[in-house]
Formats: structure tokens, sequence, C-alpha cells
């Protein structure tokens, strides 16, 4: 099967067992803050950065856990 053949659809969930997926950095910067940046789009002209206070990082990790534990449940 290939991208060009005429029985092919890359909306077919069967086939498409892996999805794009952007390139995701996560690391501290020197104040000890989170960040979490995704690799710039062809159509965009910088990376996309989130940056949590230290203060706030383990807030985020428990709201991303608990969304993981939902995801999983379904």
């Amino acid at each position: 099967m290939n991208d060009d053949s005429a029985d092919f659809s890359w909306r077919d969930i069967e086939a498409v067992v892996v999805r794009q997926q952007d390139a995701i950095a996560v690391y501290s910067n020197p104040d000890g803050d989170l960040v979490i940046r995704r690799r710039r789009a062809w159509d965009e002209d910088d990376d996309v950065w989130i940056v949590v206070a230290q203060t706030q990082i383990r807030t985020v990790i428990d709201a991303m856990e608990k969304v993981l534990t939902e995801v999983q449940s379904r």
C-alpha cells in the first residue's frame, strides 16, 4: 500500500497507526522554570514556548497526570 494508491486514504483510522506529532522538548531554563517547547511548523517563524514558573511545576504535572488518567480510562 502506498500513498498514491487509488484505494488508500489517510482518513482510514485503521490504516494510519501513527498520526503526525510535532516535536516537543521539555527542559528547565537557567531560572529553574519548566519550559515546554514545540518545534515550529513549516509556516511559522518561531518555536512555540510555554514557560511554567518553578513554583507551579507540580501543579501543571498533577493536572497533566489527571488528564492522562482520564484518557487512559476511556
